[in-house]
């Protein structure tokens, strides 16, 4: 390892750091940007939705042209919403699905389809009627916002549920043999 390669290692993390920094202060300010008259922030936290006490905000770039680098905003109220329900993954972690009408949301796309066909690469609304939330810990601020406003509003809430992976670990151990299926090998609905 030469002398430079660790200061340039260093440089490279500290731009990074810093473009996550600024990535992240425009997306806030863009959230708020989004705020209506009188609505109040509950809960925010780092990269998590935006908490208000009408609904649920969150924000992405859409990553292909012609609209590279625009930020969009996808709102969900706390009255659209039927039913919730608090899960957790194998490894304790949150998650927090959320049924409501339908919704459209920006989300990536192919571009063209045809038959089994798919290429290239686009962003549309794709409406939605369920919307999950991943959390690293059950004390997240935003994830206790959302529950407490779910529950002052009356929201039915589901029966939990936990998300196992596939199988025993003696068989997530045993490497399995990479079979490629071509589209003719799949079922057609």
């Amino acid at each position: 390892m030469t002398p430079s390669e660790p200061a340039d290692r260093r440089r490279l993390r500290h731009e990074a750091l810093r473009r996550r920094e600024r990535r992240r202060a425009e997306r806030n300010a863009f959230l708020e940007a989004q705020l209506e008259p009188g609505e109040l922030v509950v809960a925010r936290s780092r990269d998590y939705p935006l908490v208000t006490d009408r609904r649920i905000l969150q924000a992405h770039q859409l990553s292909h042209p012609p609209h590279r680098g625009e930020w969009v905003c996808s709102s969900l109220a706390f009255d659209q919403i039927t039913e919730w329900t608090l899960g957790r993954r194998h490894d304790n972690r949150p998650v927090l699905r959320l049924e409501h009408a339908p919704h459209a949301r920006m989300e990536h796309v192919p571009q063209h389809h045809f038959l089994w066909f798919r290429w290239g690469d686009a962003e549309r609304p794709v409406a939605r009627t369920r919307t999950t939330l991943e959390f690293g810990r059950a004390t997240n601020p935003v994830l206790v916002a959302i529950c407490q406003s779910l529950e002052r509003a009356g929201v039915h809430r589901g029966e939990p549920f936990a998300i196992r992976p596939a199988g025993t670990r003696e068989e997530r151990k045993r490497e399995a043999p990479l079979v490629r299926r071509s589209p003719w090998h799949r079922p057609r609905s």
